[in-house]
């Protein structure tokens, strides 16, 4: 339903097309208010005309830049993009106001805070050159918007990130650097990189294993594994305690690293015989453990789908922004803290509006800890202590980063 909405003399107006506009109602994270604002609007010939607080507007640009980035659909991620665009050009100070002709002859406004505008307007009027002064009013608008730092994004500003988000991570001048020149002796303490090498080692030895029909690891070497790979003794009782026969799956640790290693392309499965490529050969060397540790880091969190390591549901705003994660659990993990109390300050506010649900006070924290913590954990990034317990089945415990995070991790936001 569309009607005139009454209270829009002090808001700000946005141009929509019924598409973009039922791209916005079907999101779920945004407030009442919000959704109360779509359904309420003007038509304005093939438009429809809304009106929004600066804050409600600021927060649909923040969740359509992030979706532009995170959709896998091309066609979606530039709509998404669209609405950020034309949202970012009107969120400005409202001592000014310029009518731009947009496309099909609609009217925009843009409101910018333009010290003596209308004397700059005649002067420009007078050369012709008004179409200069535009664009770059709005270019100087969009930068000053930008760059003002907010709390809720831990105290960085859109420019920064974005660039946190969007930069490669092997990108010598990105914002995400990671050193991959330490030593092995610096992974001690790394169950992933540990086991990696114990697995890389052991294909290098047999030069090839034979695979089951469903393209696992056969039983022999997963009991092989199963015997030398680093992991608590309780973890490795439990494993045959349960299990009458021993599968790759069962031994989730090793059914993880090699999906890492396909995925990372240093082992392939041909003819029914999981084999070493080139690159496994490389990485099998010692000296190439910082390496091989920076490739699986990159592999687990940009390639690998971190939704398959529990049951809840697809999330993929939360690994489009895991560089934000990241920065903010080196950030906010320099002492002790509780999971609980650290998950939902590394999520994004949009995305985490994504993962709360009212039916579930846990969700969001377990959701964190399975998709970020637990693998921060078992590279030896993070490290936990257990706090005591009457409970036999409940183990509480809070986390820290270890001394490793900031010697692999460096942030240039």
């Amino acid at each position: 339903m569309t009607s005139r909405d009454t209270d829009s003399s002090h808001k700000i107006p946005l141009y929509l097309s019924e598409g973009q506009r039922n791209m916005l109602l079907a999101e779920p994270s945004f407030s009442q208010g919000i959704h109360k604002r779509l359904q309420v609007c003007t038509v304005k010939g093939n438009f429809l005309l809304c009106h929004f607080e600066e804050e409600e507007l600021i927060g649909i640009a923040d969740l359509a830049e992030i979706k532009s980035i995170g959709s896998k659909d091309s066609f979606e991620a530039a709509r998404w993009n669209e609405i950020y665009l034309s949202i970012v050009q009107l969120i400005q100070k409202r001592a000014g106001v310029i009518q731009i002709a947009g496309n099909k002859g609609e009217q925009r406004e843009i409101r910018g805070n333009i010290p003596n505008y209308y004397e700059e307007k005649k002067h420009l009027d007078a050369q012709g050159d008004i179409l200069s002064f535009i664009n770059n009013m709005v270019k100087t608008s969009i930068d000053r918007f930008k760059n003002i730092p907010y709390k809720k994004i831990g105290g960085l500003s859109r420019s920064q990130l974005m660039r946190l988000i969007n930069d490669d991570w092997n990108d010598p001048n990105g914002c995400v650097q990671l050193n991959s020149s330490l030593p092995l002796e610096a992974f001690d303490q790394s169950e992933l990189l540990i086991n990696s090498r114990t697995f890389l080692i052991a294909l290098k030895e047999f030069r090839k294993v034979k695979a089951t029909t469903a393209g696992n690891l056969n039983r022999k070497f997963v009991t092989q594994m199963l015997e030398t790979f680093e992991m608590s003794e309780e973890s490795r009782e439990d494993i045959y305690r349960f299990n009458k026969v021993i599968n790759e799956e069962d031994v989730f640790p090793l059914h993880f690293i090699r999906i890492l290693f396909e995925l990372a392309k240093l082992i392939k499965c041909n003819k029914g015989q999981f084999t070493l490529t080139r690159n496994g050969q490389k990485y099998a060397e010692e000296e190439n453990a910082g390496s091989l540790f920076t490739l699986l880091f990159q592999t687990n969190f940009k390639d690998f789908d971190l939704a398959y390591c529990d049951r809840m549901e697809v999330n993929d705003d939360l690994q489009a922004t895991v560089a934000f994660s990241l920065y903010m659990v080196g950030k906010l993990a320099g002492k002790l803290i509780s999971p609980k109390k650290l998950a939902p300050m590394v999520i994004l506010p949009k995305v985490r509006n994504t993962i709360l649900r009212a039916d579930d006070p846990y969700h969001l924290e377990w959701m964190v800890d399975s998709r970020i913590f637990r693998h921060l954990l078992t590279m030896g990034l993070l490290e936990k202590k257990e706090l005591p317990t009457e409970s036999k089945y409940m183990r509480p415990f809070h986390l820290r980063k270890t001394a490793l995070y900031d010697r692999f991790m460096r942030f240039d936001v």
